[in-house]
């Protein structure tokens, strides 16, 4: 610790630094000026002085301490004096001095009265460390929890995701609102979806890394940038802009929870399209046999209409009787009833309907129709980013 002594007297300044070298490390000026000029070189801890130098008092040091430095880091003046009076000890303890010690004093005392404001000090730098980790340590824990609640209000807007665009915008949206920058992967039957950080296509470069890094495990980083993967859906972290490397980790780890219940949703919307495309084909299968029953009804009908006429000029023509045109009729009459009358076809067509309103039920129950997607969320221009 450094100690500054600022005393005219050879004697008295060589007596100070053989009691006090063992303890501190010593330097001495003889004059205020210098003294200044040496705090404004060196950072002092105590300075021991007496009340007048020359034509300047300790109270010089103090002005000046608390016009260029903060209390803390201001040296503790301790005055030494023979100057008794209440009127000086009064001045000095207003003008900033910490000790006004008067001559003559006990040696035992005075060296423990030193070493006692080393301790404080000591203590006082100890307890400046704490409250600094302290606020780091409360800084990154409010970070975690906002990081958190990022995860939960991404799972909370996805949960109502129409499809993958919006699941991408509530996704990629809110991360970089945190400082996050990403680009996502859905990938399907057909070809993979890619949305960069502003819902933009990504280029053929990022499309690469996704490509390789999809195969590397759940969490793969490569300096502060990550891969996080899951069956259907890759989320890609590019630009973090918080420095501290355990919130980077907070980032991945939120990731690699967050990112399963996303392909969940991803999956459970495909499952629904599957329902729609299906319900889709069905009511298009039902819809094209009622026309092709209809279609038959017709043509039978047209050709027992045909028939009959046909029995009917034969029986006028005298090539049969009356009673053997009436026969015919019944028989071509009952004929046709009998084909249009076909059980298994009027069994398999309420078959096909009754399952189109139950699928159509379950479409209805799980909201496919009610969602509106046609409102398109404008996007602001976002900064470029560089990486790779």
């Amino acid at each position: 610790m450094n100690l500054l002594i600022v005393e005219g007297d050879e004697i008295q300044a060589e007596v100070y630094q053989l009691s006090l070298s063992d303890d501190f490390v010593v330097s001495r000026v003889d004059n205020f000026t210098l003294a200044q000029k040496k705090l404004r070189e060196d950072h002092f801890d105590i300075v021991l002085c007496d009340w007048e130098v020359g034509d300047h008092k300790a109270t010089a040091i103090t002005v000046n301490n608390r016009n260029s430095q903060s209390s803390l880091q201001a040296p503790v003046v301790v005055v030494v004096t023979e100057d008794a009076r209440e009127a000086s000890m009064i001045s000095a303890y207003n003008g900033g001095v910490s000790y006004y010690i008067t001559k003559p004093y006990k040696v035992i005392q005075f060296t423990e009265t030193l070493l006692s404001i080393k301790n404080q000090i000591l203590t006082l730098r100890e307890m400046q460390a704490d409250n600094i980790q302290t606020l780091k340590a409360t800084k990154r824990a409010l970070t975690r929890s906002a990081i958190f609640e990022l995860g939960m209000d991404i799972l909370s807007q996805g949960n109502h995701a129409t499809d993958a665009r919006e699941i991408a915008r509530v996704t990629l949206s809110a991360l970089r609102l945190h400082g996050i920058y990403a680009a996502i992967e859905f990938r399907n039957i057909r070809s993979p979806l890619y949305f960069d950080t502003d819902l933009t296509c990504c280029d053929d470069t990022t499309k690469k890394v996704f490509s390789v890094l999809r195969k590397q495990g759940g969490v793969y980083c490569f300096g502060r940038r990550a891969m996080i993967n899951d069956d259907d859906i890759s989320l890609l972290i590019k630009s973090v802009e918080h420095q501290d490397p355990a919130i980077f980790e907070v980032i991945t780890t939120l990731g690699a929870k967050l990112l399963p219940s996303l392909n969940a949703r991803y999956k459970c919307l495909l499952q629904e399209q599957a329902l729609v495309d299906t319900q889709r084909d069905l009511t298009n299968i039902v819809q094209l046999g009622d026309k092709a029953h209809a279609d038959v009804v017709k043509a039978n009908m047209k050709l027992a209409s045909s028939l009959t006429g046909s029995v009917t000029a034969a029986v006028k023509a005298g090539n049969l009787t009356a009673q053997q045109g009436e026969e015919v009729n019944q028989c071509i009459e009952g004929t046709i009833s009998q084909a249009l009358n076909n059980d298994n076809m009027t069994d398999f067509t309420a078959l096909l309907h009754a399952v189109g309103e139950r699928l159509e039920e379950r479409l209805m129950e799980l909201a496919i129709y009610h969602r509106d997607t046609s409102v398109e969320v404008d996007e602001e221009t976002y900064r470029d980013l560089e990486y790779f």
